[in-house]
């Protein structure tokens, strides 16, 4: 799959879905391409990967939204297999695929 777009340190916290200033990227800026659906390995359980459906998103500030979302539900469902608290966790690369999925690095 070939990456159109791409963040090297989106900065977001996910324990909350407010945007701050010192984020590293722009979240009125449009996407090269509509992302549909997200993925997401650590920290969750992975039975090869874990692919997620989410709300279209245009803009960066949409699809970060929606990774926090889907963070926070599949973290609060008790599938985190780490010792890290929600407020431990980061939101690192982000790449954008031509076929309009999101591969998303989580840190602690």
């Amino acid at each position: 799959m070939k990456v159109v777009d791409r963040c090297d340190y989106a900065a977001q916290p996910l324990r909350s879905l407010y945007i701050g200033k010192n984020v590293g990227f722009d979240p009125k800026k449009e996407l090269k391409v509509e992302v549909r659906t997200i993925r997401m390995d650590y920290p969750f359980n992975v039975n090869g990967y874990n692919e997620y459906i989410i709300r279209n998103s245009k803009t960066w500030g949409a699809l970060v939204r929606q990774i926090v979302r889907t963070f926070q539900r599949e973290y609060n469902n008790g599938n985190n297999i780490t010792f890290h608290g929600l407020d431990d966790f980061i939101i690192e690369p982000i790449e954008i695929h031509e076929n309009g999925m999101a591969k998303v690095r989580i840190g602690s």
